[in-house]
């Protein structure tokens, strides 16, 4: 059931009369106001339940997580993901509400466009009179002679709508235990244009149940603790990203929309189709979906897409062929994801892009772009070029900005404009000159972020001739009025702002993800159940490495070996399994000379503690890196060219599912 208003609980093995005096106090403070109170017990040693008079209130209930410790942000997102209310109040089990406080801050916020409210806390003392407290009738003319203002350093107490803490994931996961996941969300919140109002104190009072000062001394008592709060302080202080929590499982989003809507316009060109949506079904953030426009409907692409039988997959037939601007206009209006994609039918997305796409966000911005690494199909040939900066400034020496299938925008950015529908070929440029003059503000991600494939098919090559005259429109548009000086001073400073894009620089980035007639794979699978396990067997070419059983032959733990083809990895993507590309061989001797050792490369995963036997004789150096606490982090990687193989070693930061982890090649 829907409410207007929901007010959340997060507490583990508090006393249960704190739980209950801010309860009830809540209970009482919402007046006629449809809200929900939402208890979160986060894995209390003892659960919780509510005592006898609180369960005939209306709309009070708890909400059970099992965890082994304290975890505050997931707590929260708990509450919002399992509850269905137009805003939140997020409290605190050792807070008390008098009357009227909350219906007259919900009232205000109604009333406040693009805003949140903050509470000013006041803190009683511990000599406050009990009968002061436990009652239920709280007067603040009372309370005041007994209360201490809190600073105004943190946003913990606050009242926000659903939508905009949607908009940004909720609180961020990374934030352990807790210790400043207040401020990073109210910080992200401001950086989506939501500005901060400060409760009137004198109207709307809250009050703080006095108990020693638990974080300071389990901080210190607790190294754990400490080391979690400072962890929390330099992700506070060093990500200034927006959108959060984009690396879990399907479903684990707070959102009942995608996060990234993915619009690929194609016409009859299935057998490239294919590998493009395998690529989005291996992306780190698997909170999306694909919508897919076949133009004309001139082959089995509908067949392709439900080959796949993935209710993210959305399939648009247009009987009457349109055109590619008319496909990606009708594409966007479908899109119900915060961002929109853009992605061709012929390219390959790297498995990180929409990951960091969204990072590369900042306060701001309205999206991305990223660079794009050329590969031709027939042969390998890989090559590349430094983008074009996405503002006015880069812009201007081309007469456009980075690759079109990398762009990465707000919906609702991306629906403000549409293709030119008379242009058969030149639309990005042309589009893309349209919003930098309406004031949209991009950034480069600084990586490449698609495999652009070259092919006697591409839209490019088959209407060259408006491509070319598409191009030269946005030039003279872009030039006209500058002078040969001006115009050549310009030209420079543009080619300055390019981010580099060298195809070497980003080698181990891309080379696993050629198209299967590039490139043949070996990926490890790590397995968990029968079930898991039976699964990957049939995939073809799997072979087993290892299976752990307990004492009654049940699997505990497996890692499996299998091919690694496009489709085989989007099978295993679909199923969260747990996947790392261990090996590759390049099929095309051009791409292997050019862009690894003369022998076609080949790589195998070393696990971490093996890595520490190895002798720098053998085929690792040393030199780049350092021993931490027992553990091999790699700031850059190393070669041996003597050996048959290159070997590569990636920094080992812990990572969520979904990323390729360990590579070495």
């Amino acid at each position: 059931m829907a409410h207007d208003l929901g007010v959340i609980i997060p507490f583990r093995d508090r006393p249960e009369w704190r739980l209950e005096l801010a309860i009830r106090s809540i209970a009482n403070s919402r007046g006629e106001l449809d809200a929900e109170v939402i208890i979160v017990d986060y894995g209390s040693r003892k659960p919780y339940k509510l005592s006898y008079e609180l369960v005939n209130l209306e709309s009070v209930r708890v909400i059970r997580v099992e965890a082994d410790f304290w975890d505050k942000s997931d707590a929260i997102n708990h509450g919002i993901k399992d509850s269905d209310c137009s805003v939140y109040l997020i409290s605190d089990a050792d807070l008390i509400w008098p009357d009227g406080t909350i219906p007259s801050t919900y009232k205000k916020l109604m009333v406040a466009e693009n805003s949140m409210i903050a509470f000013d806390v006041r803190y009683l003392r511990e000599n406050t009179p009990k009968e002061l407290i436990f009652t239920d009738k709280y007067d603040p003319a009372d309370l005041n002679q007994w209360a201490d203002l809190n600073p105004r350093w943190g946003d913990g107490i606050c009242m926000v709508r659903r939508d905009d803490l949607l908009r940004i994931g909720g609180y961020d996961l990374r934030y352990s235990i807790y210790g400043y996941e207040d401020n990073d969300l109210t910080r992200r919140l401001r950086a989506t244009g939501i500005r901060t109002i400060w409760a009137d104190f004198l109207t709307a009072p809250v009050y703080h149940v006095w108990h020693v000062p638990v974080g300071k001394v389990v901080s210190v008592q607790d190294p754990a603790v400490g080391r979690a709060y400072r962890r929390n302080k330099q992700i506070f202080e060093n990500d200034f990203s927006v959108v959060r929590n984009t690396t879990g499982l399907p479903g684990d989003s707070i959102g009942s929309v995608p996060l990234v809507s993915v619009v690929i316009a194609t016409s009859g060109r299935s057998e490239l189709l294919e590998t493009a949506i395998c690529s989005v079904l291996c992306q780190t953030v698997q909170d999306f979906e694909i919508i897919v426009v076949d133009d004309g409907c001139l082959d089995n692409t509908e067949e392709v897409v439900d080959g796949f039988s993935d209710p993210r997959i959305r399939y648009f037939g247009l009987s009457e062929q349109r055109g590619i601007s008319y496909a990606r206009n009708f594409g966007g209006g479908k899109a119900r994801g915060e961002f929109i994609a853009v992605m061709d039918d012929d390219d390959i997305s790297l498995p990180n892009r929409f990951e960091d796409s969204i990072a590369a966000i900042t306060r701001g911005l309205d999206g991305c772009v990223g660079g794009f690494i050329t590969f031709h199909n027939e042969d390998g040939k890989v090559y590349s070029w430094d983008d074009p900066f996405p503002d006015l400034q880069g812009a201007f020496a081309q007469g456009g900005f980075a690759g079109h299938p990398t762009w990465f925008l707000r919906r609702e950015v991306f629906q403000s404009f549409s293709y030119d529908e008379s242009f058969t070929s030149a639309v990005d440029n042309n589009i893309a000159m349209r919003m930098l003059v309406s004031g949209v503000r991009m950034t480069h991600m600084g990586k490449p972020a698609i495999l652009r494939r070259v092919h006697e098919g591409q839209v490019t090559n088959k209407d060259s001739q408006f491509q070319g005259f598409g191009a030269k429109l946005n030039k003279t548009w872009l030039w006209s009025g500058y002078n040969r000086d001006a115009y050549n001073t310009l030209v420079v400073e543009s080619k300055k702002k390019a981010p580099k894009n060298a195809a070497r620089l980003y080698e181990i980035e891309y080379l696993p993800y050629l198209p299967d007639n590039l490139v043949s794979r070996t990926v490890d699978v790590d397995i968990w159940s029968q079930d898991e396990l039976n699964f990957v067997k049939k995939l073809e070419g799997t072979s087993e490495i290892l299976t752990v059983c307990d004492s009654g032959g049940n699997l505990v733990f497996g890692r499996l070996r299998t091919v690694g083809t496009w489709r085989n990895m989007a099978r295993l993507s679909q199923q969260s399994l747990h996947f790392a590309i261990t090996g590759f061989e390049t099929t095309s001797d051009l791409t292997a000379r050019h862009y690894v050792p003369e022998r076609r490369a080949f790589a195998r995963a070393v696990p971490w503690k093996e890595v520490l036997q190895k002798s720098d004789e053998q085929v690792f150096n040393l030199e780049y890196g350092k021993l931490v606490k027992g553990l091999w982090e790699a700031e850059s990687y190393s070669c041996n060219r003597e050996k048959d193989s290159q070997t590569v070693i990636l920094n080992d930061q812990p990572r969520k599912r979904y990323h390729y982890e360990n590579v070495i090649c």
